[in-house]
């Protein structure tokens, strides 16, 4: 499987304003996006003894993601419109984005956003597959941002126990 390069990937930040979301696409340069998926196990022992005891799956834990970055560009979804939203804004769901729409199910939860990662996954024969990997519900728990440096690290949890992940067919 080839290496996954962030050099040409995109991250999306959306809303769940229809028809069009508000968004904010990051062209990232450097850096790395990882997520930990959780499955707990709850382990019961019968007087004592593991070898003879049970397990059972323990309760659901979000999936957590971490990105650390550095951009190049900050766009619109649309690539020819000039940056509307900052990534915090539609991160939180504030200032310029104060009225995005949350993408949670439950209207008295707080504010969800949708994280969408486009790699560009090049192939030994030269073809390139794009890897669609997206982050439902994602609330953001931590934000550091250095303008100067053009980094982009935030943090949190996606309602979910794993992403969406759309890989191309082998060929």
């Amino acid at each position: 499987m080839p290496k996954k390069d962030l050099r040409n990937a995109t991250l999306t930040i959306r809303d769940a304003t229809t028809p069009t979301p508000l968004s904010t696409v990051v062209k990232i340069g450097t850096g790395n996006i990882t997520f930990t998926e959780n499955y707990p196990m709850e382990y019961e022992t019968d007087r004592g003894s593991i070898a003879n005891g049970t397990v059972r799956r323990g309760d659901d834990v979000p999936v957590e993601v971490n990105v650390t970055c550095t951009w190049f560009e900050i766009l619109s979804e649309a690539t020819d419109l000039p940056l509307v939203y900052t990534p915090k804004e539609l991160l939180r769901g504030e200032g310029r984005a104060v009225a995005a729409i949350s993408v949670g199910a439950d209207p008295c939860e707080p504010y969800a956003c949708e994280l969408e990662l486009l790699l560009e996954v090049e192939c030994a024969t030269g073809a390139r597959k794009d890897e669609k990997i997206v982050f439902d519900e994602f609330r953001v728990e931590s934000c550091a941002f250095d303008v100067s440096a053009g980094t982009l690290v935030f943090s949190g949890k996606s309602k979910q126990i794993s992403p969406s992940v759309t890989r191309p067919a082998q060929a």
